[in-house]
């Protein structure tokens, strides 16, 4: 609920939340469209360099699509916003579990149209974002999402892998497991 607040603004009400799920992408094809993304921006080295990092693929696990109606305090007009969420199991103990979305335009033709409750690192404003998530145990659950104006699919794809973690990574770890 905060994080859907958070994405739709301060200024609107939220009045209807209509909530869709789907099944997530399977490792292959997040390995896939890790090679695709690869190939499509060559010349984008932020971009290239956080796909090295995606390592040790992981699947999405849910896809969750809410349009929400709501009233935009500072008008007085109804508003449609659709909050595209994705939910990540870890299939493994992750040192730095990286998720990158690549968002299509029919979602959003640039980054600036859409709101996030965790603001991620803009890779490309057509728009690709990346969020890392430290110290990941097996198991754990993350998720990520944004909003954006009127009603769209949520077709975007993430790329969603890691890096394996080091000694303290571990050590962090297996704290959050023995304590949680």
């Amino acid at each position: 609920e905060k994080k859907l607040k958070k994405e739709v603004g301060e200024k609107y009400e939220v009045r209807e939340v209509r909530k869709e799920e789907k099944a997530g992408e399977s490792k292959q094809k997040v390995k896939e469209k890790k090679g695709e993304l690869k190939k499509k921006h060559l010349d984008n080295k932020g971009l290239q360099n956080a796909l090295e990092h995606v390592k040790n693929e992981n699947a999405v696990d849910k896809i969750e699509r809410n349009v929400i109606r709501a009233l935009n305090k500072e008008t007085g007009r109804e508003e449609t916003k659709t909050q595209i969420k994705k939910r990540i199991i870890a299939e493994k103990d992750y040192g730095t579990l990286t998720v990158i979305e690549d968002i299509p335009k029919s979602v959003a033709a640039h980054v600036s149209s859409l709101s996030f409750a965790e603001q991620p690192e803009i890779l490309e404003a057509d728009p690709v974002v990346k969020w890392n998530f430290n110290n990941v145990p097996k198991g754990s659950e993350v998720d990520v999402s944004y909003a954006v104006d009127g009603e769209v699919s949520a077709d975007s794809e993430a790329i969603v892998g890691g890096e394996d973690p080091g000694f303290f990574s571990k050590l962090t770890i297996w704290f959050k497991q023995a304590f949680a």
